[in-house]
């Protein structure tokens, strides 16, 4: 029994040790440049692929950026990335790249709270658009005809 155990747990760990997670350092910069550029095997080679929800296609990886494991909702339009959306706890993080880092201040906030402070920014760099949004813990990164 002891080595039936020890066979299923070593069965486990090598298992576990093929489907590890591509990590990638994917800060707002690599963001803003993959949309408008990258196609689906360039997000292959970035992510790893996961399938398709509600017309989405759903790659996951481990962001160094963040230490997580996220998984990032992209939009396709003539094998271009048009969008990439992504859930993080660390929205804040981004607005101060943005504003510190990259010296861009959002053209719009809205969704106010109820101490009057905005919960969601607009920012615009090159072409691209970036969303941060607080209230639902989202980046949203695209090029604006194509939202």
């Amino acid at each position: 029994m002891k080595r039936f155990i020890l066979i299923c747990v070593a069965l486990l760990v090598v298992a576990t040790g093929f489907a590890q997670v591509k990590k990638v350092d994917l800060d707002i910069k690599t963001l803003k440049e993959l949309v408008g550029k990258a196609d689906r095997v360039k997000m292959n080679e970035l992510l790893v692929y996961q399938g398709e929800l509600n017309g989405e296609e759903i790659f996951q990886g481990f962001s160094e950026y963040e230490q997580l494991q996220l998984a990032y909702r992209c939009i396709f339009k003539n094998e271009i990335l048009q969008r990439i959306t992504f859930g993080t706890p660390s929205t804040a993080g981004y607005n101060i790249d943005l504003l510190m880092t990259y010296k861009i201040d959002p053209y719009k906030k809205d969704k106010y709270d109820y101490r009057n402070y905005p919960m969601r920014f607009f920012y615009k760099w090159d072409d691209r658009q970036i969303i941060v949004d607080h209230q639902d813990k989202e980046i949203i990164v695209f090029i604006p005809d194509a939202h």
